[in-house]
């Protein structure tokens, strides 16, 4: 997953919808990612931790080049 990524959610809040965009990966010096960043069709802003991707994101529906 990377930056420009459309990704599919699962087991989130139906308020956030059903697909976002990826606008930023947030890193620290010592454990490298922390959060994804995402835009939705409903939310300007919504994270979820990095060590939790697997859990929320269902699929990359579209890579980014």
């Amino acid at each position: 997953m990377k930056v420009g990524d459309l990704v599919k959610f699962r087991q989130l809040d139906p308020s956030w919808g059903e697909i976002g965009i990826i606008t930023e990966i947030t890193t620290t010096p010592h454990t490298g990612p922390a959060m994804i960043v995402f835009m939705t069709p409903v939310l300007m802003q919504c994270t979820i931790p990095w060590s939790r991707r697997r859990t929320y994101i269902k699929e990359v529906i579209s890579e980014s080049r």
